[in-house]
């Protein structure tokens, strides 16, 4: 599941510089150097507006219950 959580968030930034990574055991952590509050901001958002959909995309392929959360 994390994999594939990863893999989704690391989708998302489009820069070669900008890093999604683990952080602690089930976290994850966005560098986006040299980005704006807003450009920040606008992320973070359109990473929220996934969550749902990769919880019920993963859940069927592992039929496991669980929840994504963001912050």
């Amino acid at each position: 599941c994390l994999k594939s959580v990863a893999k989704a968030l690391s989708e998302m930034v489009r820069r070669p510089y900008d890093l999604v990574a683990r952080y602690g055991g089930e976290e994850f952590a966005c560098v986006l150097p040299n980005t704006g509050l807003c450009g920040a901001v606008e992320l973070a958002e359109k990473m929220q507006e996934v969550m749902p959909y990769l919880t019920e995309k993963l859940a069927q392929f592992n039929g496991a219950d669980f929840e994504i959360s963001s912050s």
